[in-house]
């Protein structure tokens, strides 16, 4: 519930930025982008958190704190799904990529058990 309450305004918004003539077709799809890429980062990094029972808005106040790899690590997932057949292998791949994330930089801080 608390994702749909994160995504759905600046989901709503970044719809409307299509209808502004000049600024839906230039810079919308461009924020589109990093707003997709910045989602699919909570969503894959969600696992490894909920596994270790770290409630949402701290998951995200600790994705904030390194917000450039999280960038990218969702950028580069959200390009990779974009390639037919590949698709299908990027998303057990990102789940794993993720908790290889979660262990490198939150595992310390966020754990139960360290």
């Amino acid at each position: 519930m608390a994702k749909i309450r994160l995504v759905s305004p600046r989901a709503i918004v970044l719809l409307l930025l299509y209808l502004v003539p000049g600024i839906g077709q230039t810079v919308a799809p461009v924020l589109w982008f990093l707003f997709s890429a910045w989602m699919l980062a909570i969503q894959y990094c969600d696992y490894p958190f909920d596994n270790h029972k770290v409630p949402f808005k701290e998951m995200r106040t600790a994705l904030r704190t390194q917000k450039v790899a999280n960038m990218q690590f969702g950028a580069l997932t959200s390009l990779f799904t974009l390639i037919p057949f590949l698709n299908l292998f990027i998303m057990p791949v990102a789940v794993c990529g993720a908790t290889a994330m979660w262990v490198d930089c939150y595992r310390a801080k966020h754990a139960l058990w360290k």
